[in-house]
């Protein structure tokens, strides 16, 4: 779970993860509005919280799948450079 954790944060950054969660906080927002569902019951938080965790993973493979057709690179390694 905490290599998962590593790569969303290495692709997606810490802007791109608070982005997201904002996203599928409003969604969850929505869906009490039209009492959809209910936030105050403990199951359905943790089937939002599934849910989440399903769309983060899905949107990093989808960008990395998008990442590798467009550019052709396949991996991205950050090397500090202290040379400069």
């Amino acid at each position: 779970m905490a290599l998962a954790i590593k790569a969303i944060f290495q692709s997606l950054k810490l802007f791109g993860i608070l982005l997201l969660f904002g996203l599928i906080f409003s969604f969850g927002i929505g869906l009490q509005q039209y009492d959809i569902i209910d936030i105050k019951e403990f199951k359905q938080i943790g089937w939002i919280i599934t849910f989440s965790v399903g769309i983060i993973i899905w949107f990093r493979l989808n960008a990395s799948f998008i990442w590798k057709k467009l550019t052709g690179v396949y991996t991205i390694n950050d090397i500090n450079n202290d040379d400069n």
